[in-house]
């Protein structure tokens, strides 16, 4: 009796474990149009020497995976390849060099005004962050440490309450 009633506990876990995972596969599945599979070609030019050698421009490609789990925004992931040759490295002759990397991060798309109101944001941020750090005479002496540090922070802190706001809105891209 007493091995019946552990039997059916056990029964009743592996049932709702099973449902759980059933419900958790099974969503991806039915969401298939929000995945979304990426190949890119490149021509890569390289931007130091290394050692005494000169690369040559290279070739690569990527590859990249995205989920979209609002309907602005999507997480994805992927994987990169660019090879160079040169003529001469540490002695050999004909030497190619590959370089693979990996990528990850959200994507945040966008077809609204919202985008340039960002762009507007942004250039007026980094220019005064710019002035400030490399030619600080231009500005200190006329708004001063803290009107540097509000030209910086309210342009940003606008942007982040209207991309807030854009993405809890129901219009969908």
């Amino acid at each position: 009796m007493k091995n019946t009633v552990i039997r059916a506990k056990h029964i009743k876990k592996l049932r709702v474990t099973i449902g759980l995972l059933l419900l958790l596969f099974l969503n991806p599945i039915m969401a298939q149009n929000n995945w979304n599979l990426t190949f890119r070609g490149a021509v890569d030019f390289p931007t130091k020497k290394m050692g005494n050698a000169t690369l040559k421009t290279g070739f690569g490609g990527e590859a990249t995976i995205a989920y979209q789990f609002l309907p602005k925004l999507a997480v994805y992931t992927g994987r990169g390849w660019s090879k160079f040759s040169t003529d001469k490295l540490f002695g050999n002759t004909n030497i190619d060099i590959e370089e693979t990397g990996y990528r990850a991060g959200l994507r945040f798309t966008t077809l609204s005004p919202f985008k340039y109101i960002g762009i507007l944001f942004g250039a007026i941020a980094l220019t005064t962050w710019g002035i400030a750090v490399f030619s600080p005479s231009l500005l200190l002496p006329f708004i001063g440490m803290g009107g540097t540090e509000r030209w910086v922070a309210y342009p940003l802190m606008l942007w982040l309450t209207g991309l807030g706001g854009y993405l809890m809105s129901k219009n969908t891209v």
